[in-house]
Parts: structure tokens; sequence; C-alpha cells
């Protein structure tokens, strides 16, 4: 008897040893970063090569697979394993051509091809210099980094929503199409904004992925607060067992960047190229927040922020770069802390800063947003505000002289906007000399 008590002893034991061990092991691999395509029904009617996709089941896609909504209504989500997205509308049919992603997301080779009806595509900001991303349709190629924009088959459309993309047509001949400048790709010839906007555009289309993107937003934070919360009675010791766990938990809780730099001094090298793959997925997840969701945004920066302490000095420079199309959101979102957790990123990299040509790379995101004239009549005073609180007195022009020339453009924008464009573009490249000098 005394032996049988023994051994059902032992037993308990291995039993409880082996929960915890299998709770370690999934901590140590929790984080490993998925970066298969998945195809997904979100209305309607679709099918991926012979068999109809159901309801919000995702499923992994390959090369040469075929994706068809069936019906007007119906409504398809392409998920591509760098964290970009694309939307299929009704009676559309795309193919997937290439879908190359590395484990730590470093290399991407995506390719697919519009045959018909229209796609809305958002791909990540971040891709290093040897990846791609690109979409065919008829004989025109597009080359796609950061950008949101819409392909319609049915107008002979492209129409980018923010920043822009490089097509090439059946010559060879490369052509960057800027955002709010909507084209016809048959002539590769331009529409005015006004009149795809109250002629053209499918105004539900646009509206269902905006409410789409809200709610992408929102399931991306339940997954990373899932992700965290997942077997909770071992947290304390998968923190001690497992620190870029340690890390991710002290990041999704509020750490501060100084905090969590602190941390990464205490990493094994090999810990932080794991940690970086993580980090990376998640900012390009977040590649959708808008500057007008302060706290998502905020969280998108740290990210960033997090990301260059953690990248090679090419992909700094390309990090810091995507920080230039942030100026752009902040200005339109009046996002105050935004711009100074973006003041913070580029300072303590001005190291990096001073070896882009950074007027160059302004004047081809166009920064100055289409709608500056509409935004000085609504929110000039803010305007003024953000350059007071904004400019540092350091380099030619003032904060008082800053404020002045935006002053003197209050009765003059309407009928001078390229005079305010002058004010605000003088304003940014006092910045930019600071962020050189300092």
């Amino acid at each position: 008897m005394k032996k049988l008590k023994n051994t059902f002893i032992i037993w308990v034991i291995l039993l409880v040893v082996g929960i915890i061990a299998s709770q370690i092991f999934k901590s140590l691999s929790v984080w490993d970063t998925d970066t298969e395509t998945y195809v997904s029904l979100i209305q309607g009617q679709a099918k991926m090569n012979d068999d109809f996709l159901e309801l919000d089941i995702a499923q992994i896609a390959q090369p040469g697979d075929v994706i068809r909504t069936i019906g007007k209504e119906s409504l398809a989500l392409i998920e591509w394993g760098d964290g970009s997205m694309t939307r299929l509308a009704g009676n559309t049919r795309v193919s997937i051509t290439r879908n190359d992603v590395s484990p730590d997301q470093t290399l991407i080779d995506i390719s697919f091809e519009l045959f018909s009806g229209k796609t809305w595509s958002q791909v990540v900001s971040f891709i290093s210099e040897d990846s791609s991303f690109t979409q065919q349709f008829e004989w025109v190629e597009a080359w796609v980094r950061g950008t949101v924009f819409d392909v319609d088959l049915t107008e002979w459309i492209v129409y980018v929503s923010d920043h822009q993309i490089d097509l090439i047509n059946q010559d060879g001949d490369l052509y960057t199409l800027d955002e709010k400048s909507p084209l016809k790709y048959n002539d590769f010839s331009l529409i005015s904004l006004e009149q795809f906007l109250s002629e053209i555009r499918d105004t539900s289309w646009s509206s269902l992925n905006q409410e789409l993107d809200i709610n992408q937003l929102g399931n991306l934070k339940t997954q990373i607060e899932d992700q965290l919360t997942i077997s909770s009675p071992f947290s304390f010791l998968r923190r001690i067992f497992d620190k870029n766990y340690s890390f991710l938990y002290d990041l999704e809780r509020g750490a501060s960047f100084e905090e969590l730099r602190k941390l990464l001094d205490t990493l094994w090298d090999k810990n932080k190229m794991k940690l970086r793959t993580e980090i990376l997925s998640r900012y390009q997840k977040l590649n959708i927040v808008s500057a007008e969701d302060p706290d998502q945004y905020a969280d998108k920066i740290l990210h960033k922020r997090l990301l260059v302490l953690l990248s090679t000095e090419t992909d700094q420079e390309r990090l810091l770069e995507t920080s230039l199309y942030d100026f752009k959101d902040i200005l339109k979102s009046q996002n105050i802390p935004g711009f100074d957790e973006t003041l913070k990123l580029l300072n303590e990299n001005a190291n990096i800063l001073e070896k882009l040509d950074t007027r160059n790379i302004l004047g081809n995101i166009n920064l100055i947003p289409d709608d500056l004239e509409q935004i000085l009549s609504d929110e000039f005073q803010w305007i003024s505000d953000f350059f007071e609180w904004g400019l540092p007195d350091t380099s030619g022009i003032s904060v008082e002289n800053g404020k002045e020339l935006l002053d003197s453009a209050t009765d003059s924008f309407r009928d001078a906007k390229s005079g305010a464009e002058e004010v605000i573009e003088n304003g940014l490249d006092t910045l930019f000399e600071w962020f050189t000098t300092n």
C-alpha cells in the first residue's frame, strides 16, 4: 500500500512538473511570428479555387490560388504575411502570384493580380530595400509601400488615399501617383479630385473600408491582450524564464520607452533578434492606426522607437523616413502628443537623420496636405499654436517670427494658398535644421 501511495505521489509530481514545463515551453513559442497569408469571407459568398470559403474562417493561401467573390454585396479579405491587407469587393477575382515572407519579416516578396472587380489595399510602411509588394492589373504594375490605395477595373481607376505608389505601364515607363490624384490608368490621365469624389468614387465602398479599419484595430488590440493573458496563473514563471515575454508584458502594460530601453540592455543578441521580429510584426499591424487615435498612435510610435534600437543602420534610415509621413497625419489630426513623440524619435536619432536628404524626402512624399486651404480656414488658431509650441528657437526662424509668418497669412490664405504652404514649409525646414544641428 505504501509503495502504491508513493507511486501515486510521484505521478502527481510529474503531472504538475509537466504542466509547468508545457506552459514555459508555450511561453517560449507563443511569440513566434505567423507569416502565412490568410483568406477569409467577411460577407456574401466567395471561393478560393474550387472551394467555397466559410464565413469568418481563415484559410491559408499559396501562390497560384485564385480568390473570387460571388455577388455584388460579397466581401473577402486577404491578410498578407507581412501585415498588409487587401479587401475584395463584390464580383472580384484575384490570383496570388508570389507570397514569400521570411520568418523575421526582413525579406518580403508579395505580388497578386486583379482580373475583375475592385480591391482596396493597405500596405505596411516598413519594407526593406530588397523587398517588394506589387499588384498587377490589365497592363499596369503597381509597386507599393506604406500606402492605402484602391484599384477599380470597372471604372479604370487607381486612387491613392495615403502616400503614393509607383506605376509601371506595358512600355516600362514609371509614373509616381501621389495621394488624392485619381488616375485613369487606360490612358494615364489624371481626374480632378472634385469630379472623382462627386461622380465616380463608390462612397459606400469607401465608408465600408473605413468602418472595417476601426474593427480591425479593435481586433488587433484584443489579440495582443489575449496573447499576454494566456495561462495567466503561470505569468510570473513565464516572466522569469522568458525575458522576451517579460519585455512584451511590460510593453503592453504601459512601460515607458526609457524603462524598456534599460530592459533591452539586459537581453542577449539572440533574444533581441527574436524580440525585433515580434515588435516588427506588431508595428506592421499598427500601420493602419491614424493620428486621430492618440493612444494607439502613441503605441505605434513607441514600437517604432524600439524597432530603431533593434535594427540595422539601413533599416533605421527607412524607419526614420516613414516618420516623415507621421507629420502629415499629425497636421491633419491635431495630435500634439503624437507630434511630441515623433520629435523625440527623430531627435534621439539625429546622427542617422543627418545622412538623409530630409528636404528631398519631404518633397517626394508631398507633406503639405492637398486640403491645406480648408485646414487653415477651419483650424488656423490651432496651427499657430502648433508651431509656437513645437519650434525650438535655435536656427534661423525664431518661434516669434514663425508665429508672425503664420499670422500674416490669416487674411490672405483663401486667395494665396501657395503663400500659406510656404509658411508651413518654412516651419518644417526649421524643425529639420534643428534635428541635424542639435
